[in-house]
């Protein structure tokens, strides 16, 4: 379709370039692959606003070129207008839901799987096309609703996850099986993250600890599903993508199954203290994988195990897992979706410095026996000193982001610091980041 559809050839090479953009590992300011990535689009929107609307290869070549925009939005991290581009593929599929496609296949289920990852690497409330408070919701979408959803409330697949009769599964569709899992796993914790802990502490916290039981209870009919998927399967007649695959969803099982527990206690540091065995259990299985991965291109639009190695470094309260997990973004500067190895690295380096500031702070203020509200200036300034050496000395094998010494490096890291607060926006951790950093100032 690529050759004969010049809507579908802009767009592909839109998302060359792309690809182009970021290949050095970050992406940085205005380049010559982001204006032709610019241009390309361009030239897609207006290939397919001349074709006929009757052409029975519209649909599909529309369907195709919503997809590879919204790959193009999430690799950017333009999430709003990806989810524009998502709604706009499933009013396609609403308009016929049981059309085929020219090689046979339902169209419904095959792009519905597709646009539901993409959604789930987006991690957005707005769940149904019908829905929405985003200022990128039309007003037709609200008033008319869909009857097509990213994530029903009550998924149609899930019911069959009560028998194994459909079986034997393919890791292909194991992986469609587990997708709603994950699809409302992304959406919990973000919606954690973005609670501060005294509203987890508070009535306002109900509708998380309500979704939390449910998620439970779907995670473990997902753990008695993937068990018996396991032994059905012939780990040695595998393909090697269809083993890496294979293990990449039972790292995401665990990391699941870590995260309905500590989502809610990420204001609790005490708390997060007693699940340092799994989140190193975690990182562990994570590093194993990728040791094992044979490529390491720079980009993915499928998910892999960087997610789940962040999610290890942002909760775990051991220095010294934290410390691998940060290494483990710098050993392969790549991306995954949105989720950008050095962007990630940039986040945990400033998060574990803040949270490190406030513990040296402490211990430094009880060691020299002042109160931390004692009105000594000379001695508040000798501790705050005291207290970034200290810093600067325990991070002193951690990487920093912000050391450029030329024009070029120091463009690019002022826009990985503008990319660093969308990220920070985007996910909740804008408020977090302000209080860890308002307790570590004396």
């Amino acid at each position: 379709m690529v050759r004969r559809e010049p809507a579908v050839w802009h767009a592909v090479v839109a998302l060359g370039a792309v690809h182009q953009h970021i290949e050095p590992g970050l992406m940085g300011g205005s380049t010559v692959w982001e204006l032709m990535a610019v241009a390309q689009s361009t030239r897609s929107f207006a290939c397919l606003r001349r074709r006929n609307p009757r052409d029975p290869q519209m649909r599909e070549v529309t369907l195709l070129c919503c997809l590879l925009f919204t790959i193009m939005d999430v690799v950017r991290q333009e999430f709003g207008t990806a989810v524009q581009h998502i709604r706009a593929g499933l009013r396609i599929l609403d308009e016929d839901p049981r059309s085929f496609s020219s090689a046979g296949q339902p169209l419904h289920l095959f792009w519905l799987h597709a646009f539901r990852h993409l959604d789930t690497q987006i991690g957005s409330d707005r769940l149904f096309m019908g829905e929405g408070s985003d200022a990128s919701s039309s007003t037709e979408d609200a008033s008319r609703g869909s009857k097509v959803a990213v994530q029903p409330a009550v998924d149609p697949t899930w019911p069959s996850w009560s028998s194994h009769s459909k079986g034997p599964h393919t890791v292909s569709s194991a992986r469609h099986m587990l997708e709603p899992l994950y699809n409302r796993f992304f959406k919990f914790i973000r919606q954690c993250w973005r609670m501060s802990p005294a509203e987890l502490q508070s009535a306002a916290a109900a509708p998380v600890l309500a979704e939390q039981a449910s998620l439970t209870a779907q995670y473990h009919r997902a753990r008695h599903f993937w068990r018996a998927f396991r032994m059905e399967q012939d780990n040695s007649r595998l393909s090697p993508r269809d083993q890496r695959g294979a293990e990449v969803l039972e790292i995401w099982l665990t990391a699941v199954g870590l995260g309905l527990q500590t989502g809610p206690l990420h204001g609790d540091l005490a708390a997060l203290q007693r699940f340092t065995p799994q989140y190193r259990d975690l990182l562990h299985r994570s590093q194993c994988f990728l040791a094992r991965f044979p490529q390491r291109p720079t980009l993915l639009v499928d998910l892999g195990v960087l997610p789940t190695i962040f999610f290890v470094g942002d909760g775990c309260q051991d220095l010294s897992v934290r410390w691998e997990a940060l290494q483990a973004h710098y050993a392969w500067p790549h991306q995954e979706g949105p989720f950008s190895a050095p962007l990630m690295a940039a986040r945990l380096e400033h998060l574990i410095r803040a949270e490190l500031r406030v513990r040296v702070r402490a211990d430094l203020v009880a060691s020299l026996g002042l109160a931390s509200h004692q009105p000594v200036k000379s001695c508040l300034e000798e501790v705050e000193e005291l207290v970034e050496t200290e810093t600067d000395r325990i991070l002193k094998h951690m990487r920093s982001v912000s050391s450029y010494d030329n024009e070029e490096d120091r463009e690019r890291s002022a826009h990985l610091l503008s990319a660093l607060d969308q990220m920070h926006d985007h996910w909740g951790s804008v408020a977090r980041m302000k209080r860890i950093e308002g307790s570590s100032t004396l």
